[in-house]
């Protein structure tokens, strides 16, 4: 489910599931929070940013995964180009504790 609000920019979403796994120890359960904003501050495009957040525990006891993370976008309406970065920091258990993992992207989208 997602939600924004016009006047202001800001955004929502939330998503969240589970499946009837029938030989599984438990059934995997997920969430996923995202909260944003989208504007257009200057002359060159608009504006986003968001940060989110989620949980994710899977069918072995014991075993889940957590994620929180943050993105940029600008848009650039000269070039018709898009240019992003986003962070995501991911923890992981299963059997023990995994080594965390550190996701940079840079990027950019040209629009022909």
């Amino acid at each position: 489910i997602a939600a924004r609000h016009n006047p202001t920019g800001l955004n929502l979403a939330f998503a969240a599931g589970t499946a009837n796994m029938w030989r599984a120890a438990r059934n995997p359960v997920f969430w996923y929070v995202e909260a944003g904003w989208r504007g257009q501050p200057w002359t060159m495009g608009r504006t986003g940013v968001s940060v989110h957040w989620g949980r994710y525990d899977h069918m072995t006891v014991g075993a889940h995964a957590w994620v929180a993370g943050i993105a940029l976008r600008q848009e650039v309406d000269a070039a018709a180009a898009d240019l992003y970065v986003g962070y995501r920091f991911a923890d992981a258990k299963v059997n023990g504790p995994l080594d965390a993992v550190h996701i940079l992207l840079v990027g950019a989208r040209v629009k022909f």
